[in-house]
């Protein structure tokens, strides 16, 4: 999840992006939920379950710049931007760490 600066987003003080996934590798392979919204206004969607042979569902769709701002407005006020989630998967070792903007201020 990440915010910039920018003028074209229609989210007011700048661009806004977000992007939500979580996912595992199991018994049913590589399973995942993921959304994005992007500062020019596309909002896409992914759910990937191999649960009874499902395949993946893409969506995409455009949203008005007063969902963008409705979507910076509940993730700014639910104080999920003071922290930051690095996760980095090779080969089959994952690597996780987080960051919050005090430990950035520090640097």
């Amino acid at each position: 999840m990440a915010a910039a600066g920018g003028e074209n987003s229609g989210a007011g003080e700048g661009e806004f992006y977000l992007r939500y996934y979580v996912g595992h590798k199991g018994k049913f392979g590589h399973e995942f939920l993921e959304f994005e919204f992007r500062p020019d206004g596309k909002l896409r969607y992914a759910n990937n379950s191999n649960y009874k042979n499902d395949t993946m569902i893409r969506k995409e769709v455009f949203v008005s710049p007063s969902v963008l701002r409705e979507a910076r407005r509940i993730i700014q006020e639910s104080d999920v931007c003071g922290r930051s989630l690095f996760f980095f998967l090779v080969h089959s070792s994952a690597i996780g760490f987080s960051v919050s903007r005090e430990d950035l201020a520090r640097v």
